[in-house]
């Protein structure tokens, strides 16, 4: 007598089948609906990355706004890594925001000196004034297009910067790398959203440096606030530590960022 027998369905990313009541992949964890590429589909996916309930780029935002600390404790330090969006992958989405804003509301100049000008006016020290401000306006052009990479090139400063006020607390530095990853993407968005709309606007006048430092006083304040409960979860009580160390951190990156950019202007063969 023969006896029938129901194969069970396979994975199809990691080849473990399926057990009855499960429908997720046992080794990856991969739905087992599958669903073909479509325009709908794809425009279904990324509105449920965004507004899903319980793992959305929108909550994490807003945790971020409203407990940015609280965000560091469970993330880093209570292991609840699959309560928020992927740190790692939504800073280089929203890195992409940016750069968009950037080249929207303060779109380079696209005329720059030829270098046959800038061989001239390197002989000619009385036209040193229109040198620089080529050599400004190129370097403004980098900033521009890459404004993402400048921005993120910024974590890995402040967090070691925080690793050290903070090392004979039982963070390492990847600790603070991770925490930062999460700052800077608040601080990003804030940055497209408000702070390069606001530059765009004011060019050219009186204002024109509101905007910028109006941001490192907020980039300070949020930092200090989030770490400040970020250590009052692990019962390290602060009140005024975590804001001076954001400020030493900020104020060491903005130092750093402008020294670049003035060695770029006034001795560019430091950097051919």
């Amino acid at each position: 007598m023969q006896t029938l027998t129901t194969e069970l369905p396979v994975c199809k990313n990691c080849d473990s089948p399926f057990l009855k009541e499960e429908n997720f992949g046992g080794h990856c964890g991969q739905n087992i609906h599958i669903h073909p590429f479509t325009l709908s589909y794809l425009i279904h996916e990324i509105f449920h990355a965004f507004t899903h309930a319980d793992k959305s780029i929108l909550l994490l935002i807003k945790y971020l706004f409203l407990d940015p600390g609280t965000v560091l404790y469970e993330y880093i330090k209570a292991g609840k890594r699959k309560k928020y969006f992927n740190p790692f992958i939504l800073i280089v989405l929203i890195g992409g925001l940016i750069l968009f804003t950037t080249l929207t509301f303060t779109p380079p100049k696209k005329e720059t000196l030829g270098s046959e000008k800038v061989i001239a006016l390197n002989n000619d020290k009385s036209n040193r004034g229109e040198l620089l401000g080529g050599r400004s306006q190129k370097f403004g052009i980098f900033m521009a297009k890459n404004s993402k990479f400048v921005m993120l090139s910024s974590i890995p400063i402040i967090a070691f910067v925080f690793w050290l006020g903070n090392s004979k607390k039982k963070f390492n530095y990847a600790e603070h790398l991770v925490a930062n990853c999460f700052l800077t993407i608040f601080t990003i968005l804030i940055y497209s959203i408000q702070i390069i709309p606001l530059i765009g606007f004011s060019k050219g006048s009186s204002f024109a440096l509101i905007p910028t430092l109006s941001f490192l006083i907020f980039q300070i304040i949020y930092y200090g606030w989030a770490y400040r409960a970020f250590l009052k979860k692990m019962s390290i009580g602060y009140t005024f530590k975590p804001y001076l160390i954001s400020t030493t951190a900020i104020v060491l990156w903005s130092v750093l960022s402008f020294s670049m950019s003035a060695l770029d202007i006034y001795w560019p063969r430091l950097f051919a």
